[in-house]
């Protein structure tokens, strides 16, 4: 059922719900493979939050600004008192 929906989703170019359902089963090396090579905000937002949920903060800032979702980038950065981030990605966000 999963391979289905995968196929689907590829098919229909839904690569955050690919992402989204490669996270969900722990296959992230192939969700990460999928946000480099699409580059898809929706893609990058939803690996952000894995690796949010996963406590790996620095990766979640990173796919958190690929995703154009800056406001959690910062949020994230000033949580974990990464001030260069929140510094770099404020003067990003004023743009």
């Amino acid at each position: 059922m999963l391979q289905e929906s995968l196929g689907f989703y590829r098919e229909a170019q839904d690569f955050g719900s690919v992402v989204r359902l490669l996270c969900m089963v722990g296959d992230v090396s192939s969700a990460l493979k999928i946000a480099l090579e699409t580059s898809d905000p929706q893609a990058c937002f939803h690996l952000a939050r894995y690796y949010e949920h996963n406590s790996n903060i620095r990766d979640a800032i990173t796919y958190y600004s690929k995703s154009q979702r800056l406001h959690h980038a910062i949020r994230l950065a000033k949580e974990n008192g990464f001030d260069q981030e929140v510094m770099t990605m404020s003067l990003q966000a004023s743009k």
